[in-house]
């Protein structure tokens, strides 16, 4: 028999519409979120600026030049030419600030941000550099 036989089965878990159609030979699934499809990664986030407030903080702001996102992850390293950027935290949609605490009294530290979704993440923002205050 040469016909194809097609199934598509609908639910929603957790907010998200999940979809999944089956073919003679595949299967494909599909995820929409309730704010719409997440088909593209998210675009990178620009401006980035670091000001030091204290001794041991630094505020960071940048624009979202995104709509899909699901949230920002922000990554720091310690020096002024270092390279080994980690995760430091990450924040929600649409939320364009951090302020990172509990640093070390006139270290110069490097940030950088990205943006990401269900299907991947951003370009990093441009990197800033700023340093603690002595007192």
């Amino acid at each position: 028999m040469n016909s194809t036989a097609a199934i598509a089965l609908a639910a929603t878990v957790g907010g998200s519409a999940l979809e999944k159609s089956c073919g003679r030979e595949r299967c494909v699934s599909m995820s929409q979120s309730a704010a719409g499809p997440a088909t593209k990664p998210p675009a990178a986030p620009t401006n980035l600026t670091a000001t030091a407030i204290s001794k041991s903080q630094i505020n960071l702001t940048w624009r979202d030049n995104s709509s899909n996102e699901t949230g920002f992850r922000i990554q720091r390293c310690k020096g002024s030419t270092c390279t080994n950027f980690a995760q430091v935290a990450s924040v929600g949609v649409n939320v364009k600030s951090y302020s990172n605490t509990g640093l070390t009294a006139n270290t110069t530290y490097r940030y950088r941000v990205y943006a990401y979704n269900a299907t991947g993440s951003s370009a990093y923002s441009n990197i800033v550099t700023a340093t603690t205050l002595k007192r």
